[in-house]
Parts: C-alpha cells; sequence; structure tokens
C-alpha cells in the first residue's frame, strides 16, 4: 500500500479513495488505529444496541408442506418443510386411491 502511494499518487487515490475517506472520516492516520479506536470504544460499552422489531410479518399465500409467502412489497418466495411420515403415508395412500378407482 505505501509503496503503491510513492510509486503512482493516482493509482492510490483511485484504488484506496474510499479507505482514505473513511480514514479522514474516523480522525486516523493509519488503519490500525481505527482498529484500536474501535476495540476501545467495545470494550467501554460491550453491550448491544437492542434492535427494533420488524413492523410487519410475511403473509401465508398457500399453507402445508409447500408454504408460500408474501412481504409487504408483494415478493413471493416457497418454503418447503419436510412432511411428517403420516402425512407422507396418507400421500400414497391417495394417490394409490385414485390409481385403483380410475381401473
Amino acid at each position: 500500500m505505501d509503496k503503491l502511494k510513492k510509486d503512482d499518487a493516482n493509482r492510490f487515490n483511485r484504488q484506496f479513495s474510499n479507505w482514505t475517506k473513511a480514514l479522514t472520516k474516523s480522525g486516523c492516520s493509519k488503519l490500525s488505529e481505527v482498529y484500536t479506536k474501535a476495540h476501545a470504544a467495545i470494550r467501554a460499552a460491550p453491550a448491544s444496541a437492542a434492535k427494533k422489531p420488524k413492523a410487519y410479518k410475511p403473509t401465508v399465500v398457500q399453507a402445508g408442506p409447500t408454504l408460500i409467502m408474501k412481504n409487504k412489497d408483494g415478493k413471493k418466495w416457497l418454503r418447503q418443510h419436510k412432511i411428517s411420515l403420516k402425512q407422507r403415508q396418507d400421500r400414497v395412500k391417495a394417490k394409490l386411491g385414485a390409481i385403483l378407482s380410475a381401473q
């Protein structure tokens, strides 16, 4: 990093511009100082801030083993759950019943 800064300042600025902004914002001159400062802040107040609960819950479009859910923006997704042994046996019986009744 230091070698690149000495050799080609333009390339250094292009590659590390966000790091430079972050260092000046934190008031540090080196990256190791940022880590030291962050760890000191964590040691001073180790308790994490409480998260706010979500204001909404996804709605269920289709229930059952193949669960389809929808969020507030209308995006849908599929959540497949394992079915129990009893449900699997009932499905097999229903399929066999349909096959046998068709004959």
